[in-house]
Protein backbone atom coordinates (compact mmCIF):
# COMPACT_ATOMS: atom_id res chain seq x y z
CA UNK A 1 0.00 0.00 0.00
CA UNK A 2 1.11 3.62 -0.80
CA UNK A 3 0.05 6.42 1.38
CA UNK A 4 -0.52 9.81 -1.00
CA UNK A 5 -0.53 12.90 -0.05
CA UNK A 6 -2.29 15.59 -1.73
CA UNK A 7 -3.44 19.17 -0.20
CA UNK A 8 -5.44 18.81 2.55
CA UNK A 9 -6.59 14.76 1.08
CA UNK A 10 -4.79 11.61 2.39
CA UNK A 11 -5.21 8.22 0.03
CA UNK A 12 -3.82 4.93 0.98
CA UNK A 13 -3.60 3.36 -2.39
CA UNK A 14 -3.27 -0.33 -3.36
CA UNK A 15 -2.20 -1.16 -7.04
CA UNK A 16 -2.10 -5.14 -6.15
CA UNK A 17 -4.39 -6.62 -3.28
CA UNK A 18 -4.02 -10.06 -1.42
CA UNK A 19 -6.45 -11.81 1.23
CA UNK A 20 -3.64 -10.27 3.92
CA UNK A 21 -4.14 -6.85 3.31
CA UNK A 22 -7.76 -7.39 4.87
CA UNK A 23 -8.23 -5.74 7.98
CA UNK A 24 -9.02 -2.24 9.92
CA UNK A 25 -7.03 0.83 8.58
CA UNK A 26 -6.39 3.81 10.67
CA UNK A 27 -5.34 7.10 9.59
CA UNK A 28 -4.36 9.15 12.19
CA UNK A 29 -3.53 13.38 12.69
CA UNK A 30 -2.54 14.71 15.68
CA UNK A 31 -5.24 13.81 18.58
CA UNK A 32 -7.70 13.21 15.33
CA UNK A 33 -8.41 9.52 13.54
CA UNK A 34 -10.52 7.76 11.52
CA UNK A 35 -10.51 4.15 10.43
CA UNK A 36 -12.29 1.69 7.86
CA UNK A 37 -12.43 -2.41 7.47
CA UNK A 38 -11.36 -3.30 4.29
CA UNK A 39 -12.03 -6.69 2.63
CA UNK A 40 -10.62 -8.22 -0.61
CA UNK A 41 -13.22 -10.30 -2.78
CA UNK A 42 -12.73 -13.86 -3.58
CA UNK A 43 -12.70 -15.11 -6.78
CA UNK A 44 -14.83 -16.95 -8.25
CA UNK A 45 -15.07 -18.84 -12.01
CA UNK A 46 -19.43 -18.16 -12.84
CA UNK A 47 -19.53 -19.93 -15.33
CA UNK A 48 -17.11 -22.98 -15.86
CA UNK A 49 -16.26 -25.19 -18.86
CA UNK A 50 -18.03 -28.14 -20.37
CA UNK A 51 -17.33 -31.01 -22.11
CA UNK A 52 -16.68 -30.26 -25.77
CA UNK A 53 -16.79 -32.50 -29.31
CA UNK A 54 -15.00 -32.52 -32.51
CA UNK A 55 -13.60 -33.78 -35.78
CA UNK A 56 -9.79 -33.43 -36.43
CA UNK A 57 -8.42 -30.01 -37.60
CA UNK A 58 -11.90 -27.94 -36.30
CA UNK A 59 -11.44 -24.93 -34.46
CA UNK A 60 -12.51 -25.24 -30.66
CA UNK A 61 -13.05 -22.70 -28.03
CA UNK A 62 -13.40 -22.94 -24.43
CA UNK A 63 -14.90 -20.27 -22.64
CA UNK A 64 -15.21 -19.59 -18.81
CA UNK A 65 -16.97 -15.90 -16.97
CA UNK A 66 -15.03 -15.20 -13.91
CA UNK A 67 -16.42 -12.94 -11.23
CA UNK A 68 -14.29 -10.16 -11.78
CA UNK A 69 -12.68 -8.39 -15.12
CA UNK A 70 -8.68 -8.05 -14.81
CA UNK A 71 -8.56 -11.35 -13.68
CA UNK A 72 -5.70 -13.29 -15.17
CA UNK A 73 -6.65 -16.99 -16.18
CA UNK A 74 -3.86 -19.98 -16.81
CA UNK A 75 -4.75 -22.49 -19.19
CA UNK A 76 -3.06 -25.66 -18.71
CA UNK A 77 -2.91 -28.62 -20.75
CA UNK A 78 -1.09 -32.04 -19.86
CA UNK A 79 0.40 -30.49 -16.54
CA UNK A 80 1.45 -27.36 -18.94
CA UNK A 81 1.01 -24.33 -19.24
CA UNK A 82 -0.59 -22.74 -22.43
CA UNK A 83 0.91 -20.08 -24.06
CA UNK A 84 -0.49 -17.92 -27.05
CA UNK A 85 0.70 -18.75 -30.54
CA UNK A 86 -0.53 -19.75 -34.02
CA UNK A 87 -2.00 -23.01 -32.24
CA UNK A 88 -3.51 -21.28 -29.09
CA UNK A 89 -5.45 -17.50 -29.31
CA UNK A 90 -6.51 -16.17 -25.78
CA UNK A 91 -8.62 -13.41 -25.50
CA UNK A 92 -9.96 -11.86 -21.96
CA UNK A 93 -13.37 -9.16 -22.42
CA UNK A 94 -14.52 -8.05 -19.20
CA UNK A 95 -15.16 -11.17 -17.32
CA UNK A 96 -15.30 -13.46 -20.40
CA UNK A 97 -12.03 -15.23 -21.42
CA UNK A 98 -11.68 -17.77 -24.18
CA UNK A 99 -9.02 -20.16 -25.38
CA UNK A 100 -9.46 -21.22 -29.15
CA UNK A 101 -7.43 -24.61 -30.29
CA UNK A 102 -6.66 -23.81 -33.79
CA UNK A 103 -7.11 -26.73 -35.89
CA UNK A 104 -7.96 -29.20 -33.41
CA UNK A 105 -5.81 -32.70 -33.68
CA UNK A 106 -6.14 -35.89 -32.02
CA UNK A 107 -3.19 -35.44 -29.98
CA UNK A 108 -5.00 -32.51 -28.20
CA UNK A 109 -8.09 -34.65 -26.80
CA UNK A 110 -7.57 -34.58 -23.34
CA UNK A 111 -8.47 -31.99 -19.93
CA UNK A 112 -8.05 -28.25 -20.29
CA UNK A 113 -8.00 -26.42 -17.40
CA UNK A 114 -8.14 -22.98 -16.05
CA UNK A 115 -7.54 -21.37 -13.23
CA UNK A 116 -8.56 -18.04 -12.09
CA UNK A 117 -5.22 -15.60 -10.14
CA UNK A 118 -4.55 -12.07 -9.33
CA UNK A 119 -1.37 -10.90 -11.08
Amino acid sequence: ALPISKGAKQRLVFSRTHASDEGRYKLQIGKVETTCNFFVEDITIMRGLHDTTCTDTQNVTFEVERSHSGIDVLSVFKNQEMKPNDKYKMEAEGKIYKLTVINMMKDEEGEYTFIAARS
